[in-house]
């Protein structure tokens, strides 16, 4: 196709709606097509166009037009809104005009027309896995494997209805607002004490510009600086090349590691250049003998965390931390119809429970039945689990029929409540790679539908 390709993946990802055996997606056509002549076309384009691969297990989904492509996780809150708003109108007309279809066919025994197949499926077509399905083309709302949802999902859930826009609320940016003007006004009154604690550092950092300055500028002392006791000034005779004054000590000064101009105070009261400049020397080390009469301080310095980072020692943490690593899940194996079954006519390959993977659907819930087969040398039970956890039984047969293997329900489906389900048949023939190929009909319809088989 010539337009953009949305998304790719596997049919047997997800688990496929429908109604009556009738997938929504092998009416995929269908569907689009009396969308788009009963509700427009804008209803229409709200749904990609699907194309299966050859092997039948792939899809590939298309924009119904061109446009840049911009997916859910990646739109801004305004394309996000728009969209929303579209899609919650569109769910809204699916919903409407399947019930006035429903209303208008409830004479019709059900099932037995397409317009009543169609009617139920119109609001299935606005299911979809998960939010990773919705892309934007053109700004314009595109689902991808709608008619589908994930497997296991939970009952009645709905992404579309369920589907929530993060947006910041007045009073929560108010709240925020207050929370960061409190450290604002404790910062200032903090400011205010701070500047009588540095009064005493700027003058004497104007005390040292006297005299370094006047120094420079053979001006002589007064003598009360020369008279201060304790005071022990080394005046130096010139500056540096580059303005600096190595070798000054300032007076009063002891304490080991201040920054002065041109050096650091070590610990013996000398002046260290500061290291990386040229002429810089290292500090003294100390003797070996004076190594030795100091204690020994075993224990490792701290090491400086991250707030937000955990000690990597700390493993106890991390284990109860770390979700479990669930491994995947293998595939169950499919159904195989071996070459000397067309032969023999044996069925006992078939022994045992199999699952059938189908579009069907429990009409009263909107929710997938799981059905299982259970055979032995041919004779054997159809099951419908559904949703709600009750079994619906009704017998079956299973036999080859030249290449060809035909399981047959003896009779409607019947359910504890007295519901039944049609029976249906599944016709399968050896595929690709040993694999059945599988198709199933309902006995009041002549649409058929894919089935998979599997262990």
């Amino acid at each position: 196709m010539g337009t953009p390709l949305l998304r790719s993946g596997s049919l047997r990802e997800y688990n496929a709606l429908g109604v009556l055996g009738n997938p929504v997606f092998g009416a995929s056509a269908q569907l689009s097509a009396t969308v788009r002549r009963q509700l427009g076309p804008e209803a229409a384009e709200m749904l990609a166009v699907p194309q299966i691969n050859e092997a039948g297990n792939r899809v590939d989904w298309y924009a119904p037009f061109d446009g840049p492509v911009v997916p859910w996780s990646a739109a801004t809150a305004e394309e996000r809104t728009a969209a929303f708003d579209a899609m919650q109108r569109m769910r809204s007309r699916f919903e409407g005009h399947s019930a006035q279809l429903r209303s208008q066919l409830a004479g019709n025994a059900r099932g037995e027309t397409a317009p009543e197949i169609f009617a139920r499926m119109l609001p299935l077509a606005m299911h979809i896995p998960d939010e990773s399905h919705i892309h934007l083309v053109g700004g314009r709302p595109v689902l991808t494997f709608w008619g589908f949802e994930l497997l296991h999902a939970a009952p009645g859930g709905h992404v579309i209805r369920d589907l929530s826009l993060a947006t910041a609320t007045p009073a929560a940016t108010a709240a925020t607002a207050a929370v960061v003007a409190v450290p604002l006004v404790a910062a200032s009154r903090s400011w205010g004490c701070l500047r009588w604690l540095l009064l005493p550092l700027i003058l004497l950092l104007l005390l040292l510009f006297l005299l370094f300055g006047l120094n420079s500028c053979a001006v002589p002392l007064p003598a009360w600086v020369a008279s201060v006791p304790g005071a022990s000034l080394i005046l130096p005779q010139a500056q540096g090349p580059d303005g600096s004054i190595p070798g000054v000590v300032v007076p009063g000064v002891t304490e080991p590691g201040i920054v002065v101009p041109g050096g650091v105070v070590g610990s013996d009261d000398q002046v260290v250049p500061p290291i990386g400049t040229e002429g810089s020397v290292k500090p003294p080390q100390p003797d070996a003998k004076d190594e030795k009469d100091q204690p020994q301080d075993k224990s490792e310095p701290p090491v400086p965390q991250h707030p937000d980072q955990k000690d990597p020692k700390d493993k106890s943490a991390d284990a109860k931390t770390l979700p479990p690593v669930v491994p995947p899940r293998p595939d169950k194996p499919p159904l195989t119809i071996p070459d000397e079954a067309a032969k023999n006519g044996n069925t006992s390959f078939l022994n045992g429970r199999w699952h059938s993977r189908t579009g069907l659907m429990d009409s009263d819930t909107g929710r997938p039945l799981d059905m299982e087969y259970d055979f032995k040398d041919g004779k054997g039970t159809a099951t419908i689990h559904r949703s709600d956890g009750t079994s619906c039984t009704a017998g079956a047969t299973a036999a080859m029929v030249g290449s060809k293997l035909m399981i047959d329900q003896s009779g409607d489906v019947v359910c504890p409540d007295g519901r039944t389900f049609d029976r249906s048949r599944v016709e399968c023939t050896p595929g690709k790679n040993g694999k059945a190929d599988c198709k199933g009909q309902n006995a009041n319809t002549k649409d058929g539908y894919r089935v998979e088989i599997v262990k």
